[in-house]
């Protein structure tokens, strides 16, 4: 029977994200930030079957992974409809 593999993953991203109005319903916004794995690794899964591992578990993974941080920019184009607000509020 094939052994299946699954990737347990996690990151944090910090970030600084800054959103303007461009002209109208258009926006710009710039994203810049780190991205920092503390985990990538994967794990076989006996049989196919999901199982939990927790903070504490002892069990070895199949694969370690020691992928660094990097840096990133973002930068988007939006199309914002303008809400109308009702006369009573």
């Amino acid at each position: 029977m094939p052994q299946s593999l699954e990737i347990r993953w996690g990151e944090l991203r910090p970030r600084i994200d800054y959103q303007r109005q461009l002209y109208g319903f258009f926006w710009l916004g710039v994203q810049l930030g780190y991205r920092l794995k503390y985990s990538y690794d994967a794990d076989y899964l006996p049989d196919g079957k999901e199982f939990f591992r927790g903070f504490f578990c002892d069990q070895p993974f199949a694969m370690l992974n020691t992928l660094g941080g990097a840096p990133y920019v973002k930068l988007t184009l939006n199309f914002v409809s303008l809400q109308v607000l009702p006369d009573y509020l």
